[in-house]
């Protein structure tokens, strides 16, 4: 049975041991929690839930807080690959992100052949706001 600690330590491993040098510094492999963490909703009663709830923010921009700072040491705009590993019942896939200056492609990695539309969705609208927040940052 394969878990969050050991996709993430396999995932760690290939990073570090396997990628080739000219590639370091231009892929970004997100916690195996990532995911879970962006679509998961706040423990009732905690500062998160208490700050989404009193929040007007969309909720793709609430969805965005709750991970704020897991790129808060990197740009992924100066990323050339971003890698999520993903879990969704019981089942591993990876959507992926090619980063260019102007456009950013995502495919998914699943060995059943499946779009996982939501998922991707879901990715892209991250990736939209973090993009536009890093954007917003390097104008100041």
């Amino acid at each position: 049975f394969l878990n969050d600690v050991i996709i993430d330590f396999y995932l760690n491993y290939l990073f570090r041991e396997k990628l080739s040098a000219q590639l370091e510094g231009k892929v970004f492999i997100f916690s195996s929690y990532f995911f879970k963490r962006l679509t998961a909703d706040p423990v009732e009663g905690s500062k998160m839930s208490i700050m989404e709830r009193d929040s007007e923010l969309p909720l793709a921009q609430k969805r965005h807080r709750r991970v704020l700072n897991w790129t808060k040491s990197i740009k992924l705009s100066q990323q050339e690959l971003v890698i999520f590993p993903i879990c969704r019942n019981s089942h591993w896939f990876l959507v992926t992100a090619v980063m260019t200056r102007d456009r950013c492609s995502l495919t998914v990695m699943d060995s059943l052949g499946g779009d996982n539309k939501e998922v991707v969705d879901l990715i892209k609208e991250y990736l939209i706001i973090e993009l536009n927040m890093e954007k917003r940052n390097k104008d100041l």
